[in-house]
């Protein structure tokens, strides 16, 4: 979002960025943009969540109906509930989805498609796409999965990372292996949302089985719902090959993620169709080979195996995985191999795609 409002702001659009939090890495938010905070973004339970949501979308709401009326808006679908705010309104503006809800309802558990909250929010969905002057999304499975809502062309931008504040970092200048005492271990790695949908407590698992090979670390870091449970799970077992850690400050974010071997990236059963982690495009960046764990028709399968960056695994696999964690930590070309493709493969999602947001 700081580059996207930026960018922006460099085309010469006079630019303001609604957001609960602002996250600036090395290149921050240009001074001249202004800032409108709203409710921050509360992940650590889910009426936490779907309360942060409402109240989000009522400050949107006011902001879309009372201020600059003469504005365009981008309207993010984080909180997912804001793109209905176009429903009752007339403005410009352009739909940037994420996440593709109700679907990602369907998907949770939360509802299924004959019941009331699916059909209004398809309902709501429609309205707002057919009002939407652009419609701009992740990836083309993203894309066919909101075609069942218009006819309007979708595009198709991926998220980018910036290759030079995430990048390769050796063992000997990685802060985050010295900090917590990780040199010459061979760290597997899941960085993200602990939430429920997250699948990161299976790294538990991975390290119960390998829990005999100190020589792997599962380093497991973020915040989320499922956090608790994780580190119970931990304690119960006894595990001394998996640590649990919060989320990594922007500083050491790039210390953290390049301190990985192999990273962990999951999408459940039929998430693939309606998100994309943008995890993804961070561990690009850094030349981390990806373990992959999602159906092999989703967009995370296909990066994975047609540019060689790392291996996809079908959900309860755990025993081939673990074969393939231990193939991996002592077969040095292996490593070699993923980590060059996954850099060249980087090249596809860096600041170049931003451009794309901007038309005359």
């Amino acid at each position: 979002m700081v580059d996207l409002a930026n960018a922006y702001h460099q085309a010469g659009f006079r630019v303001r960025l609604v957001t609960g939090r602002l996250v600036e890495r090395n290149k921050p938010l240009n001074s001249e943009i202004e800032i409108i905070k709203i409710k921050k973004y509360d992940k650590s339970t889910t009426l936490h969540r779907m309360l942060s949501w409402i109240i989000a979308t009522f400050q949107i709401a006011f902001i879309v109906v009372f201020r600059f009326r003469k504005s365009h808006f981008i309207i993010v679908s984080n909180p997912p509930i804001a793109t209905f705010v176009n429903v009752f309104v007339k403005r410009r503006f352009t739909s940037l989805i994420y996440d593709v809800y109700p679907d990602a309802l369907e998907e949770i558990g939360y509802a299924n498609r004959n019941s009331i909250l699916y059909k209004i929010w398809s309902y709501c969905n429609r309205i707002v796409y057919s009002k939407a002057e652009r419609i701009i999304t992740l990836s083309e499975c993203m894309a066919k999965t909101i075609a069942q809502y218009t006819s309007k062309q979708i595009e198709v931008i991926p998220i980018w990372t910036d290759n030079t504040y995430l990048k390769p970092i050796s063992p000997e200048e990685n802060l985050f292996l010295t900090t917590h005492s990780l040199q010459g271990k061979f760290v597997v790695m899941y960085s993200g949302n602990l939430g429920e949908t997250a699948n990161a407590e299976v790294m538990v698992r991975f390290a119960e089985l390998l829990r005999d090979r100190l020589d792997i670390v599962f380093v497991i870091a973020g915040e989320g719902s499922q956090k608790k449970n994780i580190a119970q799970q931990i304690e119960e077992l006894s595990l001394k090959n998996c640590l649990l850690l919060p989320w990594q400050d922007a500083k050491m974010l790039p210390y953290s993620l390049a301190s990985a071997n192999l990273a962990l990236v999951s999408l459940s059963n039929s998430a693939g169709r309606i998100a994309l982690p943008s995890k993804l495009y961070s561990l690009l960046s850094v030349g981390v080979p990806i373990l992959g764990i999602c159906n092999k028709d989703t967009e995370l399968a296909h990066i994975i195996t047609s540019n060689e960056i790392g291996k996809c695994f079908r959900f309860g696999m755990n025993e081939e995985i673990v074969d393939f964690i231990l193939q991996l930590s002592v077969n040095k070309s292996l490593q070699v191999k993923y980590h060059q493709n996954v850099l060249k493969t980087s090249k596809n999602y860096d600041e170049s795609n931003v451009s794309k947001f901007i038309v005359e």
